[in-house]
């Protein structure tokens, strides 16, 4: 299964997990769109808040989610620690009284921290709390052509297929003592390997298309459980859209 999958056991019982796949969907893409459009400060502390607000609710611990941001914080880190530095502008201080920081260089910074968390945070919320194919019936639902939701899908299932296929080269190519060097070999070897990776991986995906087609695949992921439309999902996307809609009317006007 796809890394998004240990999330999806970790709020069960929760009011998250009873909302349909679909409402969480369109509450992501809502927000995230409001989120985008945001150039005011204090409002995007208010919608970081308010992902910080449903984060605390969802019931996922925090140690999980921590742990999920940790990769991106680190490359984010590098933006703001680099960007005052390298935009002109004003000069908003110097850092140990050598390098100048620039206000606009400042405030890109902020702006990209705070949009980047608010827009991950609620993206794990609601979205890696789900099995890959949950978010495949929610793409079907939303009349996201049927060939990309089948790619989705199989993209997630066996990129971690490949990956052991991958590693299985290498090491057979460690067998025999290859070691990666700067030279003519190294790279023809690397070109092999990438070549052996998409024959294999073309066999497979006619082996997987032939046991499909004898398990009476018709072109539709089918899931064993029915994901009705119920009241709380219309209450919590109108909850979703009003601070959207909030938010968008206080920056425009």
């Amino acid at each position: 299964m796809s890394d998004l999958a240990p999330l999806a056991g970790e709020a069960k019982a929760h009011w998250l997990q009873q909302l349909s796949p679909v409402c969480r969907l369109l509450a992501v893409l809502l927000f995230s769109l409001s989120v985008v459009a945001l150039n005011t400060s204090i409002l995007q502390v208010i919608a970081f808040c308010s992902a910080m607000c449903l984060a605390f609710s969802s019931g996922l611990p925090i140690k999980v989610l921590l742990k999920r941001l940790l990769p991106i914080e680190l490359f984010l880190i590098l933006v703001v620690v680099f960007l005052p530095f390298t935009m002109k502008g004003e000069h908003a201080g110097y850092l140990f009284g050598l390098f100048a920081m620039s206000d606009v260089g400042l405030d890109r910074a902020i702006e990209i921290l705070l949009r980047a968390n608010t827009l991950i945070l609620v993206s794990l919320v609601l979205l890696a709390t789900l099995q890959p194919e949950e978010i495949g019936y929610a793409l079907h639902k939303l009349a996201v052509p049927q060939k990309l939701v089948q790619l989705f899908l199989m993209t997630v299932r066996y990129v971690s297929v490949l990956s052991q296929e991958y590693q299985r080269l290498r090491t057979a190519m460690r067998a025999r003592a290859f070691q990666p060097k700067s030279n003519l070999h190294t790279w023809k070897s690397l070109g092999w390997l990438m070549g052996m990776l998409l024959v294999r991986s073309i066999e497979r995906s006619e082996r997987v298309t032939e046991a499909m087609k004898c398990r009476g695949f018709n072109g539709q992921f089918r899931l064993m459980d029915h994901y009705d439309w119920q009241h709380r999902d219309t209450i919590f996307l109108m909850l979703s859209l009003s601070l959207s809609v909030i938010l968008l009317i206080l920056e425009f006007f």
